[in-house]
């Protein structure tokens, strides 16, 4: 057993730290993309990979399932000529001579009258039931002062905007527990070998600068803000200005890369700080 649960561990611990990537690239117009779970190939864009083999599978099966499905039609008219012919017979079994019922009836007749004097003592005893009840909840309310009586309405206030509070400064905890956490798993997400070339074309000059100064100061805008977010690794950043050029050139290509045990390291990060922060200073404010 010991050396079966050290086995199970070690492929966890094997298929956590393998990394699940996705590839994406927009090239002189072509669209294109795949993704891996380290070097299996889930998908790409040209139909291969695990998943598609395994969709194909099941679409087969069922068009198979289909093809076997059987015909009624050709025993429904069999039945209905069957119907119409003089031959057939209804024979009905549940038609019994008289003789048989005058003797079967008696002995039922007397197991119903046995039946009706149980259920009378059931209801009697129902009713005694319910009659104790209602007397038991009568002096309860005689004894217990009214819900709704206008004393006990600033208490339910008080409750209720407990209860609100609660709430809020639960959410708070959370958000002041996970902020570390959710950085480090923000940072887990890879974007490595980014490729981006733009040419930036007009044939007027003038809207070409114009042009060029938007888009590049764009693209760097959003380059530095997912750097400072996620772990980026650039290969190359190329825009340009085609000055007097019809036509604009827009590729781009990165790969995205992620494990799954910064995402359980993050979890157990975030449970590890909520309770030594928020659960066991709570608790410790209550004993006090």
């Amino acid at each position: 057993m010991l050396w079966i649960i050290v086995v199970i561990l070690a492929i966890v611990i094997i298929l956590l730290l393998m990394p699940l990537s996705a590839k994406v690239s927009f090239i002189d117009g072509k669209f294109s993309y795949d993704a891996k779970f380290w070097l299996l190939l889930l998908l790409n864009s040209d139909g291969g990979g695990i998943v598609k083999k395994l969709l194909k599978k099941r679409e087969s099966r069922e068009d198979a399932s289909e093809d076997y499905d059987y015909d009624f039609s050709n025993d429904l008219e069999d039945l209905e000529d069957l119907e119409n012919s003089e031959d057939f017979e209804i024979y009905d079994d549940n038609s019994p001579d008289d003789g048989e019922i005058s003797e079967d009836m008696s002995p039922e007749t007397e197991s119903h009258e046995e039946e009706d004097t149980d259920t009378t003592r059931e209801t009697a005893d129902k009713k005694e039931r319910k009659e104790k009840k209602e007397k038991r909840r009568a002096k309860k309310r005689e004894k217990s002062p009214d819900k709704d009586s206008p004393e006990k309405e600033p208490e339910k206030e008080k409750r209720e905007g407990k209860s609100l509070a609660d709430k809020i400064e639960f959410i708070l905890d959370v958000w002041r527990c996970a902020d570390r956490p959710l950085i480090g798993l923000m940072k887990g997400f890879v974007f490595s070998d980014v490729f981006i070339d733009f040419i930036v074309a007009d044939e007027d000059a003038y809207k070409c600068a114009i042009s060029y100064g938007a888009v590049s100061g764009a693209v760097y805008n959003l380059l530095a803000f997912i750097g400072t977010a996620f772990t980026i690794k650039f290969r190359t950043v190329d825009i340009n200005a085609g000055f007097g050029l019809e036509e604009c050139r827009w590729n781009i290509s990165f790969r995205l890369k992620f494990r799954l045990g910064t995402l359980v390291i993050t979890a157990v990060w975030f449970v590890f700080v909520y309770l030594f922060r928020v659960l066991i200073p709570q608790k410790i404010h209550g004993k006090q």
